[in-house]
């Protein structure tokens, strides 16, 4: 099988150097688009023994059935190749990501761990800019985990407190990357799992934590966990910033009904309420912050379905 990885306009990519490397040694052909933005250099996949190509040369690569075109995201052009990306159409040209799934039926290459990673430490800086008086400024890109977690602690040292969290749903895999983050930053947060949001109180929610996290997407008959009127109403809110990971903002059934637009890495928070603050992060890309991580992680989870095709 030969595989051809396109250049694209991110950092992010779905096959990682070392992953073309195995792909090379179990005896598929690997071509490598040439890439300014990517976030490996055109070097490392050079030194594996994978034939470099000019940007965008995949168009002129004649289609074959042994021929897939690699990509996140569809090509905006259509074209008679194969091509493995994240799709919102239907396409026998198209193996899309989005369908790929393992046996509890759980997308095999998706954005969670990493998305709720960099959520909760979204959600913390918010929190710290609230308690400084501090703008919200654009979220940097960051070259791997451990200097995003340092950045998060650096600004935490300069409150006297740590805030008190919420994470709802906690145990898929952005409830996981979120606990991972609060935990490496010294905080545990209360848990709220989907059965828990259809019993406790929604004023404890509201009164008992700063900064809440939400992981859970929606389901048809999702209710709201509250509506804004409930945060503005209460008298002793603690609540200031909301992180809605789910990002379910189309949605009627939208667990956090009043969330109806997206912000972004450039202006990451808007503000609901402005006394005392309520700030919401909702934000599609989060793991754009930690480009690498992501790559290594879409890469290492695509490599099985990849290393199979004959």
């Amino acid at each position: 099988m030969h595989f051809w990885l396109r250049d694209e306009d991110q950092q992010e990519t779905l096959v990682s150097p070392s992953d073309c490397k195995t792909l090379l040694e179990s005896g598929h052909s690997v071509t490598v688009e040439e890439s300014t933005t990517r976030i490996f250099a055109n070097s490392e996949y050079e030194l594996t023994g994978a034939k470099l190509a000019p940007s965008n040369a995949w168009h002129n690569a004649p289609p074959s059935q042994t021929l897939y075109i690699i990509g996140t995201n569809e090509p905006t052009v259509t074209t008679d190749h194969n091509h493995i990306c994240f799709s919102d159409t239907s396409s026998s040209k198209i193996t899309n990501l989005s369908e790929l799934c393992d046996e509890k039926g759980e997308m095999i290459i998706g954005y969670g761990g990493i998305a709720g990673f960099v959520g909760a430490g979204l959600g913390l800086l918010a929190w710290i800019n609230q308690q400084t008086n501090h703008a919200h400024e654009s979220v940097p890109i960051f070259p791997n985990e451990n200097e995003f977690v340092a950045y998060v602690k650096i600004h935490l040292d300069k409150c006297s407190s740590t805030p008190t969290v919420g994470v709802i749903g906690p145990n898929g895999k952005c409830g996981r990357g979120a606990i991972d983050l609060l935990s490496r930053c010294g905080i545990t947060p209360t848990t709220y799992t989907r059965k828990d949001t259809k019993k406790v109180p929604v004023v404890r929610m509201i009164e008992n934590v700063q900064v809440l996290i939400n992981m859970i997407q929606s389901e048809r008959n999702t209710k709201p966990f509250f509506n804004l009127e409930d945060v503005a109403n209460s008298a002793s809110r603690a609540l200031s910033v909301i992180v809605d990971v789910s990002c379910d903002t189309d949605i009627s059934s939208n667990p956090l009904p009043f969330v109806r637009t997206t912000t972004s890495l450039e202006s990451p928070c808007k503000r609901y309420i402005d006394s005392p603050a309520l700030d919401v992060i909702c934000i599609e890309n989060l793991t754009a912050v930690l480009p690498r991580e992501t790559s290594e992680g879409f890469s290492r989870a695509l490599l099985p379905t990849l290393l199979k095709m004959k």
